[in-house]
Formats: C-alpha cells, sequence, structure tokens
C-alpha cells in the first residue's frame, strides 16, 4: 500500500476486501485464505481495520501478528538491519467441514 498517503491505504484495503467477499466461501466447507499485507499502517488503523470487519457470510480474517507485542511485531526495511514500526500483518481465514 501506499506508505505516504492515508486516503490511499484506506482505499486499497477496501478495494482488497471488497474483491474477497465476492470469493465463493462457504461456512459449511473447508476454505482457506490467506492475505499477507504490506499495508505501510500500524495495527488499530482504519485501513488495518478494514480487514477485521465480517464477509457477507459472516466469515471473517484473523490478524495472525494481533496476539503478539507490538515490540515482536515489528518490520524491518530500507535494506537496514533496524527494525521500526509493525506496518505489515498477515490476516487468514481457515473453516474446516
Amino acid at each position: 500500500m501506499d506508505y505516504d498517503s492515508k486516503k490511499a491505504r484506506e482505499l486499497g484495503a477496501k478495494l482488497i476486501f471488497d474483491f474477497l467477499q465476492t470469493e465463493k466461501l462457504n461456512p459449511d466447507k473447508q476454505s482457506l485464505i490467506f492475505v499477507t499485507a504490506d499495508l505501510n499502517d500500524q495495527p488499530g488503523s482504519s485501513a488495518r481495520n478494514t480487514f477485521l470487519n465480517p464477509f457477507k457470510n459472516g466469515l471473517f480474517l484473523l490478524d495472525v501478528l494481533s496476539g503478539l507485542k507490538l515490540s515482536k511485531q515489528i518490520t524491518y526495511n530500507n535494506f537496514t538491519d533496524k527494525a521500526f514500526l509493525p506496518i505489515d500483518t498477515i490476516y487468514f481465514i481457515m473453516t474446516v467441514d
């Protein structure tokens, strides 16, 4: 997602979420979806929270990293060995029939 524009991150997250809504996921059948997210936004942001809304069929994504302390979610970038902010995450859905 765009690093400099909060609005672009929000619109991009909504676009991805809306696309996922079109997937034919049946809560009663086995399904598995991973969304790797280079959101360039911190936990609790509007863009990240977009993915925590339930889908129309009642399924919802789980933020895999949300159970970790923020200090353990830190992202490396700028090709350095210094971590700075938790701006990336992984979401998933798993249903089992």
